[in-house]
């Protein structure tokens, strides 16, 4: 599955909400650029940024810590939702977030857009 579903289901979210689904909560802010939170097991997981309708960045919780660090790490809508996991592998939380989105977007019934 790409990130360009990934970003689609992010900025269909609406601004100052929050989408539960299973273990996870996503949360959106209003405002520019489009960005908001990710957590797991009620814990923080990721922030995300989308500046571009092409890109998405994200920021993951510090290992065993509720911190988000501040490397922000760029991910194109062309590239494979597993490429989070191997980007961030030093981050132990970047498998679950993987595997979380897996799901939700499964779960939505979202399809990658064929061009």
């Amino acid at each position: 599955m790409k990130i360009s579903t990934l970003i689609n289901y992010m900025t269909s979210i609406p601004k100052n909400s929050f989408s539960r689904f299973q273990n996870g909560e996503i949360q959106a802010y209003s405002g520019e650029p489009l960005r908001g939170n990710l957590y797991l097991n009620n814990n923080p997981a990721l922030n995300y940024y989308i500046f571009k309708p092409d890109q998405i960045e994200l920021c993951f919780v510090l290992n065993d810590n509720s911190i988000i660090g501040y490397e922000r790490f760029v991910f194109n809508a062309t590239e494979n939702l597993d490429r989070i996991s191997e980007v961030g592998k030093e981050y132990s939380i970047s498998q679950d977030i993987v595997l979380y989105f897996k799901s939700l977007l499964e779960h939505k019934g979202l399809k990658e857009e064929v061009k």
